[in-house]
């Protein structure tokens, strides 16, 4: 998407109509004969001949020219992805179009077109992310492939559909698991499984969700798996205007040692920050708390609060059970906050989805066990630091560290803060039975919107800076990852509407400056001669190209006393370019001219010093350019 499409889409979280750059659109547009491009605007539609939104491979599209009216239909069905020249009444219009229907996203059909991370001072690279590791590593956090092992190490098994189908498995080929190195991966090929029992014991990296997997439903987990992938732009930044208000995920795997007591993938127990990194507030003793309204008390474990004859402990959730708003008391520091104002921060960057110009949701975790690798700040700050070997590979929660366990989660859905799936984990977070299947529901909702996960890493340790100062310890840094996907539409009634712009490279005449800037660029090559050029086609002749001259021009040769030893002319007006052939439109008009280094009386000159006097007598300008040639000697033994 263009820069103007990217602020649109920052301003109102959505560009309806996403403009590409040149060469990065949904359709191919190719020019190959730049003197015929009219000036122009074009729009082409899409006819779907399916019954659902997916494109189907008979449909075909219509090209209508909004300057001139004239229409040009697709001669082929877009199942065949076929190059059609637009072909006008008076011949060809100088450009191409082609429109493939492609097939989803899956682990038989490699839809990865390319992944980047371009940093903005490329001298500083300063984050890069943990690589996937295979095995019973604990960096296999990419369950890509078709592994199986037997019982003793099945929590090593690669993601698949179903645990019962040995030929589910969601990344067959392995085609998704070294994105940026292994660093980023879709959702539904993270891991989601703790070992345990007779396996390894250290803790494998699990940025998925375990809750969502058991005890919900029959159908396949999750659902959002590698067909709903999209060409997405993260951008980290250190403008604050252009961050995400984001869900904080705790990556704790033990509720008595999380902030909180916060569970795994529901979000961190702690108060909101700020874009500036202040925390929200609790409410103010003369506050009254509203009905069907979620609070969560912050405190020791001799905090409380009290209202009526209710008291709540705090690290829990409650609603209060009158219908009119009620007075509370708070004891020994306990706060009460708004589960609203609990479980989120701002993640310093943002998110664009190429194909459809949204801005989307993001979610980063944090481990808040891991205190001393910056879990349990509430700020997307990875560390440097793989493992903790001060911890010994024996203690099981402590060893492990994956900088602080920040992971992002690039969600399908448009931006809103954070405030749908917030309230879906707030119901999740204060489940107590018997409403836990219900509330692992929720959370499954959640994490089926998942699309990507990155896995962060300092590549050395950093001083982060305060979120008031743009929290980044480096420049900008802007990773894009681009995938096919099949054409879809909204509806199965609707069409598509794709246009494009050819004004801009329409040809022009008339720009006498332009022109004679060009000048500049004419040359004599070789420049020097060393008795050689490709441009001679056998042992006796000898050739050298006058490159880049106006569409008229005078060429004069002299010797560097001044003697005129040669006049060559090119006049390119009158010429037809009105033909349909590519081959004969770009052998029309030649803006270069072969010299075979004789004199006026084709005799060969000597090796030396010459001038190339170069007017253009429709633009009044003049060029010199100075040649050396050193002639090769005659071998006779050719004759």
């Amino acid at each position: 998407m263009t820069a103007a499409s990217v602020q649109n889409a920052l301003s109102n979280n959505y560009d309806d109509q996403p403009t590409y750059t040149g060469g990065k659109g949904p359709i191919d547009v190719r020019i190959f004969d730049p003197l015929k491009i009219p000036n122009a605007q074009f729009q082409l539609e899409v006819f779907n001949n399916a019954a659902d939104s997916t494109l189907a491979n008979s449909s075909k599209w219509i090209l209508r020219n909004l300057t001139s009216g004239e229409t040009y239909r697709g001669e082929t069905e877009v199942g065949q992805g076929y190059e059609q020249v637009i072909m006008g009444t008076e011949g060809s219009l100088g450009f191409s179009v082609t429109m493939a229907q492609r097939p989803y996203p899956s682990g038989t059909n490699n839809a990865l077109l390319s992944a980047t991370a371009t940093f903005a001072d490329p001298q500083d690279v300063w984050i890069a992310g943990v690589p996937d590791g295979e095995g019973s590593l604990y960096t296999n956090w990419i369950r890509s492939g078709n592994s199986a092992p037997d019982e003793s190490q099945a929590s090593y098994t690669d993601n698949r559909a179903s645990s019962n189908d040995e030929n589910s498995f969601y990344d067959l080929n392995s085609y998704y698991e070294t994105i940026l190195g292994g660093t980023v991966a879709p959702y539904c090929l993270t891991n989601n499984k703790e070992p345990g029992g007779a396996e390894q014991v250290l803790p494998a990296m699990a940025p998925a969700c375990k809750d969502c997997t058991t005890g919900v439903v029959q159908s396949k987990d999750p659902l959002n798996t590698l067909s709903n992938l999209s060409s997405v732009d993260l951008v980290l930044t250190n403008d604050p205007s252009q961050w995400t208000r984001a869900i904080v995920v705790e990556m704790g795997r033990a509720t008595t040692l999380t902030v909180g007591g916060a569970r795994k993938n529901a979000y961190r127990l702690s108060p909101s920050l700020n874009v500036d990194g202040s925390q929200e507030q609790p409410l103010a003793d003369s506050d009254l708390l509203q009905p069907d309204v979620s609070y969560f008390v912050v405190g020791t474990s001799a905090g409380e609060i009290t209202y009526g004859t209710t008291s709540v402990n705090a690290g829990k959730f409650f609603k209060i059970t009158s219908t009119t708003p009620i007075g509370f008391t708070a004891v020994n520091g306990a706060k009460v906050y708004p589960a609203s104002r609990i479980g989120r921060s701002y993640f310093p960057g943002y998110a664009i989805n190429q194909a459809t110009g949204e801005r989307m949701n993001i979610m980063f975790a944090e481990n808040s066990f891991f205190e001393s690798d910056n879990g349990s700040d509430m700020t997307w700050n990875p560390t440097a630091r793989m493992v903790n070997e001060a911890a010994g590979s024996g203690n099981w929660g402590n060893f492990v560290r994956a900088g602080g366990e920040h992971y992002v989660y690039i969600m399908n859905s448009r931006y809103d803060e954070g405030a749908t799936d917030h309230a879906l984990l707030t119901d999740y977070a204060s489940a107590t039975n018997p409403n836990w299947a219900a509330a692992r529901a929720k959370i499954r909702t959640v994490y089926n919107k998942a699309m990507w996960v990155y896995a962060p890493l300092l590549t050395a340790e950093r001083t982060w800076k305060p979120m008031s100062q743009g929290l980044l310890p480096g420049a900008n840094v802007t990773v894009k990852i681009r995938t096919e996907q099949p054409y879809r539409q909204e509806g199965a009634s609707t069409s598509n509407i794709y246009e494009f712009d050819m004004s801009n490279y329409a040809p022009k005449t008339g720009l006498t400056d332009t022109a004679k800037s060009a000048m500049d660029l004419i040359r004599i090559v070789p420049n020097p001669y060393y008795a050689f050029s490709t441009y001679e086609a056998d042992p006796i002749t000898n050739r050298v190209r006058i490159t880049n001259l106006p569409p008229r021009a005078n060429i004069s040769i002299f010797t560097t006393d001044g003697t005129l030893v040669r006049t060559l002319r090119v006049d390119n007006f009158g010429q037809d370019t009105s033909s349909g052939n590519d081959v004969d439109s770009k052998t029309n008009f030649i803006n270069s001219i072969d010299w075979d280094i004789t004199n006026y009386k084709n005799i060969p000159l000597a090796s030396g010093m010459y001038l190339i006097h170069i007017s253009a007598p429709d633009l009044g300008e003049e060029r010199t350019l100075k040649w050396l040639c050193i002639k090769r000697p005659i071998d006779l033994d050719i004759f």
